[in-house]
């Protein structure tokens, strides 16, 4: 993953688990961030999603999350199962 693709991703998305702060102080990424990132580089590359749409999901994702990883629904019936 190119750095400059996830600079770009932390200063226009607010993300979980992300700290966000003035420019030039370094950011604070907890696993729940790095998982965020993984899963919108994911479904933009395997999905082709616009990167806005891939962190909507991506944020649905993790707030779904259990045990058992997660699953999103949409509201005409598509189910999304991810192993987290």
């Amino acid at each position: 993953m190119r750095s400059k693709w996830v600079d770009n991703l932390l200063s226009h998305h607010e993300l979980p688990g992300v700290s966000r702060s003035r420019q030039g102080v370094q950011r604070r990424i907890t696993d729940d961030g790095l998982l965020a990132i993984e899963l919108i580089r994911m479904f933009a590359a395997d999905l082709d999603m616009s990167v806005a749409k891939a962190t909507l999901l991506a944020r649905a994702a993790l707030a779904a999350r259990s045990e058992n990883g997660a699953t999103l629904r949409t509201p005409s019936g598509i189910a999304l199962s991810l192993d987290l």
